[in-house]
């Protein structure tokens, strides 16, 4: 129905990383620091789950977010989706837009679900597409999204699908091992021959870059350290009338 196609990406306030909310700031808080006071290896890390826990952290947003928009001149066809969505559409219907986020947590939150939580691998890539395709006489919204987190889907302020995250634990346990392969480094140091050994938190690996290139022909789903698939696809019809 379009000629062109408008891509959106980069700083376009719509594709936003999201953010990690504050959680209990009190006696949950008190709890998770004080425990891993006793057996860290760092000691910032108790001022970073503080930091984390009563704050709105900003997560991180991957280079391969885009949303595809329709042109502005009329034609037969609709427009192209991207090469890595996991949204299959009938052929009959012409696709009129296709919007895709991939992100995770911040630098911070990844900190400490390894250096705190001891996770074997960083935060996974999370993600969440849409796309809006034209069935005569309705509108269709496909919604797809990885198990985790859970996804929301809404035209004019009405939710019209749902994906929940998955309760499976070895399907969470798949999730949070996705993720690039969690190293540290330490040093090992005494004082003397009467004081313990300490052992000090020297560096981590990092994550994964956010600048990506996706794999040629591969979808969502089989770009590295990324989160699987929910099993359900949200189908919604929004009527014209």
């Amino acid at each position: 129905m379009f000629q062109s196609t408008r891509r959106a990406q980069g700083s376009d306030p719509v594709l936003d990383g999201g953010y990690t909310p504050p959680f209990d700031s009190k006696w949950e808080l008190y709890k998770g620091v004080a425990l891993t006071s006793l057996v860290t290896i760092d000691p910032t890390v108790a001022g970073k789950m503080h930091s984390e826990a009563t704050a709105y952290n900003e997560g991180e947003k991957s280079s391969l977010s885009e949303i595809v928009l329709p042109g502005t001149a009329w034609q037969p066809r609709g427009i192209t989706p991207l090469a890595y969505s996991s949204i299959p559409v009938p052929r009959h219907e012409i696709i009129l837009g296709h919007s895709f986020i991939k992100f995770r947590a911040g630098t911070r939150g990844d900190y400490i679900g390894v250096v705190a939580m001891g996770a074997p691998a960083h935060v996974p890539w999370v993600w969440c597409e849409a796309m809006l395709t034209y069935a005569a006489p309705n509108l269709v919204l496909y919604g797809a999204g990885s198990a985790f987190p859970c996804h929301a889907f809404y035209v004019n302020g009405k939710q019209l699908g749902r994906l929940d995250l998955t309760t499976d634990l070895s399907t969470l346990k798949t999730i949070f091992g996705s993720g690039l392969k969690a190293t540290f480094t330490t040093v090992t140091t005494s004082a003397g021959p009467s004081t313990p050994p300490l052992t000090i938190l020297t560096g981590i690996n990092t994550q994964a870059p956010m600048q990506e290139t996706a794999p040629p022909g591969k979808s969502i789903t089989g770009q590295s350290y990324t989160a699987p698939a929910n099993a359900t696809t949200i189908r919604a019809v929004v009527s014209l009338d």
